[in-house]
């Protein structure tokens, strides 16, 4: 499934969910569409778990890490739905990971564990709202951009998610291809969505945030590739 088809079958799971307000609470979510849903928040031992979610015949548990905090804890339940959504039938439990420490654990499906990350930041963060409102963010000139203006950046728009820092700034990274044809005058919802393993085969520059803010003051005028 590439990423275009995955972003598809969110919206159609956000629908189904009547979930149309922002900031979204994913554990409603899985209240809605789970069959029989128990979610726990439990202590793991290891703070690289989010969460987990088990199928059962007649229940289906959800167990978060008390680890995290709860704007983190919503992001992991948002991953856990998905598998329960798209990948019902490959397995009755999953275990998921910080996707911004990579995201898989040991022995774990990495492309299904993609999807569940990219499914669950589209889940909450939808591209068409967040390039959007991260180009409107960077279009203020600085004389000195710096790492710091993004992570303030990510967490301001963090909150308006129910997301962490890092979450977004997973979210964002996630969508810099897609953000340079957003900024370059491509409407967004004629924006090609690809992701990195398909921006690499096809041979795409990789751009960064910095490369966006240059982009929209005409700092960079190399030629794109896209």
């Amino acid at each position: 499934m590439r990423k275009e088809a995955l972003f598809r079958a969110v919206g159609n799971i956000r629908e189904r969910c009547a979930a149309d307000r922002f900031p979204i609470d994913s554990r409603e979510l899985v209240m809605r569409a789970c069959r029989n849903p128990e979610i726990e928040i439990i202590h793991f031992s290891d703070a690289r778990i989010g969460g987990l979610l088990c199928r059962e015949k007649n229940v289906t548990r959800v167990a978060l890490n008390a680890l995290h905090s709860g704007a983190r804890r919503n992001f992991f339940c948002a991953h856990e739905l998905i598998h329960y959504c798209l990948h019902g039938d490959r397995a009755k439990m999953w275990v998921c990971g910080d996707p911004s420490g990579g995201g898989v654990i040991a022995g774990a499906d990495a492309y299904a564990e993609w999807q569940a990350n990219a499914g669950a930041a589209e889940l909450l963060m939808p591209y068409a709202r967040v390039i959007p409102e991260f180009a409107d963010a960077l279009s203020v000139r600085r004389p000195f951009f710096r790492e710091q203006h993004l992570r303030d950046m990510y967490e301001s728009m963090a909150r308006k998610y129910f997301v962490s820092g890092t979450v977004m700034e997973y979210r964002v990274n996630e969508l810099i291809y897609e953000t340079i044809q957003y900024v370059s005058g491509t409407p967004i919802e004629q924006v090609t969505l690809m992701s990195r393993r398909e921006q690499s085969k096809r041979g795409v520059g990789r751009y960064s945030p910095l490369s966006v803010y240059d982009r929209i003051h005409n700092a960079d005028t190399s030629a794109m590739n896209l």
